[in-house]
């Protein structure tokens, strides 16, 4: 696989590998060593060809600044240092230059500006597509995704999806917060591990139990064909997969998140994107958990104590109640629970106890959304602190709902996007094949990981040391 990294924020800088060698070989690793206020993400890239897919510009080679750009540099074929890779300029010519024969020589090159630059004009270079030079987890083809050459040619290419994701914020060199992500879909396996032991949900160990390529929903399949190039993946009477899994006769390189999906393609198979539901929301509304017309969001199921539909949809120290347990009412939504530490919900805003049933409560009521986008506190039993804050549900809010305002804060709906609600529930079933919502594959192959949109409560795990730095382990792939 190939290393690929992306950072927020202007005050942070890349932080490369050593001999900036993104490639990284089977059952190997490489040692990166992280500033205190980093933040950003890391992913896999497979099936990766960059001296393939650049091997008509013989130019390509390995550049710290265009000053190293000496091979085939010519006026009639310029190159600068980007993405850590001479690249050819395509300032004149464009297009039809990058794929003729003084060019890439390859019908599928494209000319594309370079994402930041102080040069005068803006220069472009050859390259592809997303998912042309890297199967997954491409970045425009470039072999750096994230940095700066010459201080004036700055590449912020991110993740093409479907991929995993590793986040990390590294707030000082003894506490990270931190998660493995799929709300862009998932490529392959990650695994990460803290140096401190886990306790709880603090400093918690998030993994892959198994390859969700092999599980993935049919109308969410990234695939490919098989080749007759050998592997360790058979898919057929002598052909095979590079990557992913053989699944009925295809290989699975990767899963889709359902509104990344329906926004590259609004007619994917299965999926229903523009269609209407119900309330007038469409299933990309749901998938995409805003209104596409507006940008405004919807609210999370995780504002209060959080809703579920498993354990695997809790805090590693927390158990899925479901009604009828732990003092939850009778008539909460079929198939969906909240969080619970040993039967007990967490103290949340506005809910600690009995006096408080019927008020606002939870994250949105501190976040100053006056009535809490529905959340509220209900009593769970007879003790003081039989109480928990939850969104709506006796009737739940069907669709995207209404914007509420707070100051300061983005304009939010009332719609929850998570289990509560009906028809992002509808959306996300349709989602997953029509008999299970699609998130359950998701989950059942990787617990506790950020699993879509509004799963707060995989999204950012925290590990704390009282004395040495923390290191993390993370492993892609199986």
């Amino acid at each position: 696989m190939w290393l690929a990294e992306s950072y927020q924020g202007a005050s942070n800088t890349v932080v490369e590998p050593p001999n900036n060698d993104w490639k990284i070989g089977a059952n190997s690793s490489v040692p990166i060593c992280m500033p205190s206020g980093w933040s950003g993400r890391f992913w896999s890239r497979t099936e990766c060809d960059f001296a393939g897919m650049f091997s008509n510009d013989t130019g390509y080679q390995s550049c710290i600044t265009s000053a190293d750009c000496t091979i085939n540099n010519t006026p009639s074929n310029p190159h600068i240092c980007y993405g850590g890779k001479c690249m050819l300029t395509c300032n004149t010519g464009g297009t039809p230059f990058c794929q003729g024969v003084n060019g890439l020589d390859n019908v599928a090159a494209t000319c594309a500006p370079v994402t930041s630059s102080t040069a005068s004009p803006t220069p472009d270079v050859c390259t592809y597509p997303n998912g042309t030079v890297c199967k997954t987890g491409d970045c425009q083809g470039l072999y750096q995704c994230y940095g700066t050459w010459d201080g004036q040619n700055t590449a912020q290419q991110g993740a093409a999806p479907p991929v995993s994701l590793f986040e990390a914020t590294f707030t000082g060199t003894t506490t990270v917060n931190y998660d493995t992500s799929q709300v862009n879909g998932y490529n392959t396996q990650i695994a990460v591990a803290p140096s401190v032991p886990a306790s709880g949900a603090t400093c918690y160990q998030p993994g892959c139990a198994s390859d969700l390529n092999s599980t993935c929903p049919a109308s969410l399949q990234d695939t490919e064909a098989p080749t007759a190039t050998p592997s360790s993946i058979p898919c057929g009477s002598g052909t095979y997969c590079q990557s992913g899994q053989c699944v009925g006769g295809a290989c699975v390189i990767g899963c889709w998140q359902p509104g990344d999906l329906c926004a590259q393609n609004p007619n994917a198979p299965g999926l229903l994107c523009g269609d209407p539901l119900p309330s007038g929301a469409t299933y990309d509304d749901m998938y995409l958990v805003k209104n596409t017309a507006t940008g405004v969001a919807m609210s999370s199921g995780n504002q209060g104590d959080s809703t579920c539909w498993g354990n695997v949809d809790c805090p590693p120290n927390q158990t899925c109640e479901m009604a009828g347990q732990a003092g939850l009412p009778g008539n909460f939504p079929a198939g969906v629970g909240v969080c619970a530490t040993n039967g007990v919900f967490a103290t949340q805003i506005n809910c600690a106890s009995q006096s408080d049933v019927g008020k606002s409560c939870g994250g949105y009521q501190g976040g100053g959304y006056p009535n809490a986008l529905g959340y509220t506190c209900i009593s769970t039993g007879t003790g003081n602190a039989d109480v928990a804050c939850v969104p709506a549900y006796n009737p739940p809010v069907s669709g995207l709902g209404v914007a509420e305002s707070a100051s300061g804060q983005p304009d939010l709906l009332t719609g929850v996007g998570s289990f509560i609600n009906p028809e992002w529930l509808t959306a996300m079933t349709q989602a997953g094949g029509g008999a299970t919502p699609y998130y359950e594959a998701y989950g059942g192959a990787c617990p506790h990981h950020y699993g879509f949109s509004y799963d707060d409560i995989a999204g950012d795990f925290q590990c704390f040391s009282g004395g040495p730095n923390i290191n993390f382990t993370v492993t892609f792939g199986p």
